[in-house]
């Protein structure tokens, strides 16, 4: 038996908020609202052909720094069967990916696709030497209120996979 982990997603950001344990809302939210108001910090959406090549560089040297890469085998490559993946996703307007950035750096990424009102969690990462700073957190966080505000997702589908904590917050 596989767990599947989804959320159906609220009518607003902050409903999805108040959703969220005290914990969470407390310590997460918290460290997402700090971040985002730095103007070091800053999230790309990624969505059309032009976006791709940049993203597939700057997400596959995030990948290699992943506990996924080195540990798991879970690898965000850039190769030309993702590049042409994600070029399909583009052109039918079912890619949705981010990359966070901090002081012009890469700092987190996750890949993704929506259709069918669900949005798929793919593939996150983050480099370490920024986990102080929660930017994975931060990132699916921005992620989260960007599908409720600009698509017309309803799911959340973090995917298959064992009980992590973060998928359970």
């Amino acid at each position: 038996v596989q767990i599947r982990w989804l959320v159906k997603l609220p009518e607003t950001f902050d409903n999805y908020i108040r959703s969220l344990g005290p914990a969470t809302q407390k310590n997460a939210v918290k460290q997402f609202r700090k971040l985002e108001r730095l103007s070091a910090f800053e999230v790309h959406v990624i969505h059309r052909l032009d976006q791709i090549d940049k993203f597939l560089q700057d997400a596959e040297k995030l990948s290699r720094l992943t506990y996924q890469w080195n540990v798991v085998g879970q690898r965000f490559c850039n190769d030309e069967v993702t590049r042409e993946r994600l070029k399909r996703l583009a052109k039918n307007e079912k890619l949705r990916c981010y990359i966070a950035y901090f002081d012009g750096q890469p700092c987190a990424f996750a890949y993704g696709e929506w259709s069918h009102r669900v949005y798929l969690y793919r593939i996150p990462g983050y480099d370490p030497k920024y986990s102080s700073k929660s930017p994975g957190t931060a990132l699916m966080l921005w992620m989260i209120r960007d599908i409720i505000n600009n698509t017309d997702c309803e799911v959340f589908d973090f995917g298959g996979g064992g009980y992590f904590e973060y998928k359970k917050r």
